[in-house]
């Protein structure tokens, strides 16, 4: 499987994230407009396959951006007929992982709204059936590419399977509680089912991208469960969880009440410890005076504070 990455060029690097391209996207592309073409619409085969290129690109890049902001780092993104990749690293945190997981279906959404927004602008009207990823196309390229990205990003964001946003999103979440090694195979196992129901509905509606796709996952998702019995995780096909780090064995958070009793505390020590300072600071001025010039020469008030420190001290060592 990583071998089958491997087959890629680099389009361009911007901002130190290389944008690579798989060298079956462009026969994908190609196969798209042709089918477009039968209909005489082959510019708009093209545009829309520029569209789902553009759309991808952006959710692939908001992962990267959210990797930067939690110190992860990101190298590159491969973009292929499924999809894309972003190669980012761990953020070391779960909720670092739930996080860029997250922000690549929110950069969608972003697009989402943008296509919805000139579609209003270039269209005179817009009904459901236009914007139903199971209704018509051809009708409005805005609108088409508004279904593509809708079917890319609810996809990502919603099925809780291994290696998509869902499934990382919820690793995370579990991992919480039950570790993320056991996480993973909770995701891994419910990417299995799914894989393999997209396979079998792939093969009954003779879908080659539904059946492709089913089989991708399926194999993802063998590899991750095979490497994390071997005490490894899959680097390729898990760029937002490298270790098998958990934060389960943390201490309870503690309730409002209880950090409340908490600061308290550390502030009545710290004062008192303050005041302290301040006893032991006067009565050096005091035993200094009491050295040049004897007792008779305190005043009241000096006799008062030096009395008060002696009575502190027998209490602390009392």
């Amino acid at each position: 499987m990583q071998a089958l990455f491997n087959w890629n060029f680099r389009l361009y690097r911007l901002f130190g994230i290389d944008v690579r391209i798989h060298w079956t996207l462009p026969l994908f592309m190609a196969v798209e407009i042709l089918q477009w073409a039968k209909v005489d619409m082959a510019d708009y085969g093209a545009y829309l396959m520029l569209g789902l290129f553009c759309g991808i690109l952006i959710h692939e890049y908001g992962h990267c951006i959210a990797a930067r902001l939690t110190g992860a780092g990101a190298d590159s993104i491969l973009m292929w007929p499924l999809g894309g990749l972003a190669m980012v690293g761990h953020s070391h945190t779960n909720r670092g992982d739930i996080f860029v997981a997250f922000s690549g279906p929110a950069f969608g959404i972003l697009v989402c709204g943008l296509c919805l927004g000139l579609a209003g602008i270039t269209d005179a009207t817009i009904t459901w059936n236009q914007v139903n990823p199971f209704g018509l196309w051809g009708t409005s390229l805005w609108l088409d590419i508004l279904k593509i990205n809708i079917v890319i990003n609810a996809l990502n964001l919603i099925a809780p399977v291994y290696p998509l946003d869902g499934g990382r999103i919820l690793t995370g979440l579990l991992a919480y509680k039950i570790g993320y090694a056991r996480a993973l195979l909770v995701t891994t196992f419910t990417g299995l089912i799914f894989g393999m129901v997209c396979l079998g509905v792939g093969l009954y509606y003779q879908n080659f991208y539904t059946g492709i796709f089913g089989v991708w996952v399926v194999i993802s998702c063998i590899i991750a469960r095979t490497q994390l019995k071997m005490g490894a995780v899959p680097e390729y096909a898990s760029p937002y969880a490298e270790s098998l780090d958990s934060d389960v064995d943390r201490p309870p958070r503690l309730g409002f009440f209880a950090r409340w009793r908490i600061k308290r505390e550390a502030k009545r020590r710290a004062r008192q410890k303050e005041s302290e300072r301040q006893m032991r600071e006067e009565v050096d001025v005091i035993l200094d005076k009491v050295k040049r010039e004897g007792m008779d020469a305190l005043s009241p008030k000096e006799r008062a504070a030096l009395n008060e420190a002696s009575k502190r001290m027998r209490d602390s060592e009392g």
